[in-house]
């Protein structure tokens, strides 16, 4: 089922201590000086990049309308795209994800409101169907093209790819922090020595997950999570043409 937020220090620790990889004592230890939330918001970082949805979730907030509005201008679309009159198209290009759309106003500047625009009359919102399917509308298509000064079109609501993450990117996010996480917790309680040898045989603290190469021959689970995150990161990457 769909998240409210993004993995966070609580899932990791829930998570990494499940594996019982470690001594329980010693991975206490580690873990009370050890910053989780440093991997959970790195594997984030490193999900958007990958994804291109910067956010990938939307801004919420236990609000009674359960998210937060924020405003973003753009510039009229167009092939004019120099001096201080620009634009001549009418396909909006959004720069990220658009979840919930409250006001649109054109030929805005600091000192001039605009003039409101209104969904099915002045414009309509680009991929249809986006919100039943849960994916996020990605560009405004005007009616008559669009001019006016850099940065003149206001749009106010909520941008990101959706309003909660999707069981498979929470899970994919998850394994993916656990795998930046667990090299960092290995060194701390071996003193940095990760593996050894014993009766001609190397062992690897961590039980292989440090050692996972995320090839399809990887037997480790680490491998498996690293190619998990690969086929989830293609499936929500987002192609711009």
């Amino acid at each position: 089922m769909p998240r409210a937020a993004m993995p966070g220090e609580a899932d990791l620790e829930i998570l990494i201590r499940s594996l019982n990889l470690f001594d329980t004592d010693a991975l206490s230890d580690v873990l009370e000086l050890l910053d989780l939330e440093t991997f959970a918001a790195a594997a984030v970082r490193q999900w958007e990049e990958e994804t291109g949805w910067i956010p990938f979730l939307a801004e919420t907030t236990p609000a009674l309308d359960g998210g937060v509005d924020e405003t973003r201008y753009f510039d009229p679309p167009g092939p004019n795209t120099r001096g201080q009159f620009i634009g001549g198209g009418t396909d909006l290009r959004l720069d990220c994800g658009l979840v919930v759309l409250e006001d649109v106003d054109i030929g805005w500047s600091p000192s001039t409101p605009g003039t409101p625009q209104f969904a099915g009359t002045d414009f309509r919102l680009w991929p249809y169907n986006a919100d039943p399917l849960d994916r996020p509308w990605t560009e405004l298509r005007f009616k008559v093209r669009q001019w006016g000064q850099p940065q003149s079109i206001r749009l106010v609501g909520r941008f990101g790819y959706s309003a909660t993450v999707p069981d498979n990117a929470w899970l994919a996010i998850l394994h993916y922090a656990v795998i930046l996480a667990l090299p960092e917790i290995a060194s701390n309680i071996t003193g940095g020595v990760l593996e050894f040898q014993e009766a001609g045989v190397t062992e690897r603290y961590g039980a292989g997950f440090l050692s996972g190469s995320g090839a399809e021959n990887d037997p480790s689970t680490g491998g498996a999570w690293g190619r998990e995150w690969r086929r989830t990161v293609n499936l929500y990457k987002r192609i711009v043409v």
